[in-house]
């Protein structure tokens, strides 16, 4: 009987050193690190492309009436690029007399129009494409109206110009 108790405690024994160990190997951890880089593309930019002028009265925009003007939007980057806005602006300077009054600048010379004030004029761009994703060399359209607004005075300053305007993207 001493000896199955001997043969027992040894192998208890033994299994609670073999238990231990086991343990001890469970617990064995390791540090380390590794560090990267990514090349990060630059923006592109935005380019338009002016189709067409529908004039909706003839050959002259009268007071009260617009002017249409489609274009296509195109973005030239590599990468993707999401439209956030397009505003339009007319192109204004002082004009040759006075230099304290600003005046629409015409299409056709690039220069004021004396007397045809800016305030008399508005533009809107339509914004469908605005929110768009764009690959590379993606396009999409947007027309441009100008509007000369009836003001209450003589406007005959306005009688032949074409403004000139900037269409703008973000």
């Amino acid at each position: 009987m001493q000896f199955k108790k001997k043969l027992v405690a040894g192998a208890l024994a033994a299994g609670l050193v073999m238990g231990a160990g086991g343990i001890a190997a469970a617990y064995f951890t390791t540090t380390g690190s590794q560090s990267g880089g990514a090349t990060v593309g630059a923006p592109g930019s935005w380019t338009f492309a002016f189709n067409s002028v529908s004039f909706t009265t003839g050959s002259a925009i009268y007071p009260g009436t617009s002017e249409h003007v489609t274009t296509t939007i195109m973005y030239t980057g590599n990468g993707n690029a999401k439209l956030q806005t397009l505003t339009v602006a007319f192109t204004k300077q002082p004009t040759p007399t006075d230099a304290s009054l600003n005046a629409v600048v015409t299409s056709t010379d690039n220069q004021p129009v004396t007397g045809c004030h800016p305030a008399w004029w508005s533009a809107t761009i339509s914004q469908s494409a605005v929110g768009t994703v764009f690959g590379h060399d993606a396009t999409a359209g947007a027309t441009v109206t100008l509007t000369l607004n009836t003001s209450g005075t003589t406007q005959n300053a306005c009688a032949t110009a074409h403004p000139k305007f900037t269409v703008s993207a973000t």
